[in-house]
């Protein structure tokens, strides 16, 4: 019975703890689950909906040392335009019923693709990235976690 009543207590908290999630919560500078690169998260004035920027990567450099470009963007005007500081997603929207972004659109400059995105916070310190072909089933999940709380 003891373990049972613990369990209900602990679920409660958590349903409480998620429902405490605000929109700008996902503000913040976050590290891919690889530690490969750091993500800025940010509110676009405009349109009230989330970006993501490059703020560092772990190799953004050449083997020459220059700038590692967007070689494979389908727009040939932008394969010159550097990964480091490029805003590769957008348009995340907040769904207070569902305490998720949804709605995104992410481009992936491994493959010169776009894709739809959403994302949900596990806590405060834990970021599930979701990037998607079509259906949310057709996708992929990354985990990143904070750095920096706005």
């Amino acid at each position: 019975m003891k373990l049972f009543s613990s369990f209900a207590l602990l679920m409660l908290v958590a349903n409480i703890a998620l429902a405490q999630v605000k929109p700008d919560d996902i503000c913040g500078i976050w590290l891919t689950e690889d530690s490969r690169g750091k993500m800025e998260i940010f509110k676009n004035p405009k349109n009230n909906t989330y970006e993501i920027k490059v703020v560092w990567q772990k190799n953004s450099k050449e083997a020459d040392g220059s700038e590692k470009l967007d070689k494979k963007n389908p727009k040939p005007e932008l394969r010159k335009r550097p990964l480091q500081g490029m805003v590769f997603a957008t348009n995340l929207k907040w769904d207070a019923d569902d305490k998720e972004w949804y709605g995104g659109d992410v481009y992936n400059p491994e493959d010169g693709n776009m894709y739809s995105c959403k994302a949900r916070l596990d806590g405060n310190r834990v970021l599930r990235f979701r990037g998607y072909l079509w259906v949310s089933l057709l996708g992929k999940t990354t985990t990143w976690y904070r750095t920096v709380l706005y």
